[in-house]
Formats: C-alpha cells, sequence, structure tokens
C-alpha cells in the first residue's frame, strides 16, 4: 500500500474472519493506524462477499511496443495495433463467459496494458481510463508520480502486456443510512483483563443487546454467542 504511494495512517484497518478482531489493534498499532472496522458478521465476512463477487474471465498476452516516444506525449505509435489486439482479447474473455452460462449483454470489458519506461523495470498495470480527457499515458504517468514522487518524461513508453478482463458485475447491497448516536448501552457484568498498563475492570455487553448507535468506551468486552 505505502509502496504505491498511499499513507495507511489516514485508513481504517478492516478485519474479518473468526480471529480477525484479536490481532487487529496490535496489528493496526505496529502500522501507525488509529482506527479498526470489526463488521458485526466478520467471521463470515469472507464467505459473504464471495457471494457478491463478480464473475470475472481474464485474457493477457506479452507485447514489445512503444506506446509514446520521450517528451512527445501526444505520439501513439501503437494506437491501431493496440485496438486490434485488445479487441482480440475481448472477443475471448467474452466468449468464454458466456459458455459459461451468463449473457452477452451483462458483459463489461475492461482493458488494460502493462507500461514501464524504457529502460527501467518497474512495470505498471493501468486500466483504460472512462474520462474520454485521460489517455492510458496520463493514468500511467499519474501513478508513476504517486509511487516513486518523480517522473521520466524524456523516456519512451513501454507496453509489455495487453490484459482484457470481461466482467459480470455481482448484485450490490444497498447503502445503510447513516443512524443518530444513542449514548452508550449497559454492561451485562464487568470482569478483570490484562493490558500493557496491567490488570484493570472492564465493562462486558452482548452483542444482541447492542443497536445501530451505541458508541461504547472502551477498553471494552463484545460478546458474540
Amino acid at each position: 500500500t505505502q509502496m504505491r504511494g498511499y499513507d495507511i495512517t489516514t485508513h481504517k484497518l478492516a478485519c474479518f474472519g473468526g480471529a480477525g478482531p484479536q490481532h487487529a489493534c496490535a496489528m493496526a498499532k505496529a502500522l501507525g493506524m488509529t482506527k479498526v472496522f470489526v463488521h458485526r458478521y466478520g467471521g463470515i465476512l469472507s464467505a459473504y462477499g464471495l457471494s457478491l463477487a463478480d464473475a470475472v474471465y481474464e485474457e493477457q498476452e506479452p507485447a514489445a511496443e512503444t506506446y509514446s516516444y520521450g517528451d512527445k506525449l501526444d505520439s501513439d505509435p501503437s494506437a491501431k495495433v493496440r485496438s486490434e489486439r485488445l479487441s482480440q482479447l475481448a472477443k475471448k474473455a467474452r466468449s468464454a463467459l458466456v459458455k459459461q452460462g451468463y449473457k452477452e449483454e451483462e458483459i463489461m470489458i475492461e482493458n488494460y496494458l502493462n507500461m514501464r519506461y524504457d529502460g527501467t523495470d518497474n512495470a505498471m498495470m493501468v486500466q483504460e481510463p472512462t474520462s474520454g480527457d485521460m489517455t492510458f499515458g496520463d493514468v500511467f504517468r499519474d501513478h508513476y508520480q504517486r509511487e516513486f514522487g518523480f517522473q521520466l518524461n524524456n523516456l519512451d513508453i513501454r507496453i509489455d502486456d495487453y490484459r482484457v478482463r470481461a466482467v459480470v458485475p455481482g448484485p450490490t447491497p444497498e447503502p445503510l443510512k447513516a443512524v443518530k448516536s444513542i449514548g452508550e448501552p449497559t454492561a451485562t457484568s464487568t470482569t478483570r483483563a490484562y493490558f500493557e498498563n496491567g490488570w484493570e475492570t472492564i465493562p462486558v455487553f452482548q452483542i444482541d443487546d447492542l443497536k445501530p448507535g451505541h458508541t461504547i468506551s472502551g477498553p471494552a468486552i463484545i460478546v458474540q454467542s
């Protein structure tokens, strides 16, 4: 994440799986993150996510072509060949999903180029921009700037691979509406637990008693039966 130019300390750490919450706080602390997101049904989140996942088929071919020459940003010597090869890959990928029983009108095509500056080995897989004002080259240069902090405008941009993803989008749940805070719930009991500063007496809450909008000040234990 950081290698790609993102500051993880500004993000929330999402955890899932039966044991995820047990390790989330220690991991967040080690990464310098201050917030952890634990889904109520985190133990089955992977299975739930799988049921909503897109159906995807990919085709990829190697290439050895020039996208643009040095600082001539408008040059595009591979345009014709690129269009033909991406179209061929899209046809193969779309056909594979149709054979699996999906309808052709459901299938969306995403085009990618694996691009790098000539003479370097830091290739980046770049998706074709949806905005008509942007090009593959624009996206590649933006990604390179974010990840490395500079650009190599005097070098040619090379294409190492063509890649196509045929996608049938999965179902998208309706987003939940924001809820107002209703304060702290009543603890069912207290117990002793050991933290960095030693033993503490902390409240225990049953997750079935909690409602949207409840706020709990930690440390505390939330029990899910």
